[in-house]
């Protein structure tokens, strides 16, 4: 997707040929799309945050020829104030999309979607966190996850690198 294109909060993915710079927008089943989208390994599909018809934040798998969502969590921010979900982004085999949600016994918890079964898989759990906690950053090939997270003493903030479980923090 085409990040220069201002589409955020659209229902709209626009694409940008890099070899012929030629635009094509797809317009998607989605009433709002925001903050970063994730190609699929074989680029037929975005992972996205935003919105269904019903106004409903979540993550979806967007099919990037016909603009078809399919829902893979949503939270429903209408009759709460939970944190809208936070997607990471696709297993290197493509079958599988992560990404965080923030639970009502406030427990952040990692979640592996298969996107063609929608089952799913509790990769790792952070009992005790706050809304913001949710935000990370996958690496590459989908075996770490960064951070900005406070310092012991809150003074500050520090990057914290760990694996999909949580382990191996650094």
């Amino acid at each position: 997707p085409d990040r220069d294109d201002a589409q955020w909060g659209q229902p709209v993915l626009t694409f940008r040929s890099l070899l012929t710079g030629e635009t094509r927008r797809v317009k998607t089943t989605l009433s709002r799309i925001y903050g970063r989208q994730h190609w699929s390994p074989d680029a037929s599909r975005v992972f996205a945050r935003g919105e269904d018809a019903n106004r409903r934040a979540g993550v979806f798998v967007v099919n990037v020829t016909t603009g078809e969502a399919r829902t893979v969590f949503l939270s429903d921010t209408t009759a709460s104030s939970r944190a809208v979900p936070w997607n990471l982004g696709w297993t290197p085999n493509g079958k599988e999309v992560i990404y965080r949600r923030y639970d009502p016994d406030s427990t952040v918890r990692t979640v592996a979607a298969d996107v063609v079964t929608g089952t799913t898989r509790v990769l790792a759990s952070w009992p005790h966190a706050r809304p913001q906690d949710i935000v990370g950053e996958m690496s590459p090939d989908g075996r770490f996850l960064a951070q900005v997270v406070p310092t012991e003493d809150r003074q500050g903030t520090a990057l914290r690198v760990s694996d999909l479980a949580g382990n191996s923090g650094r």
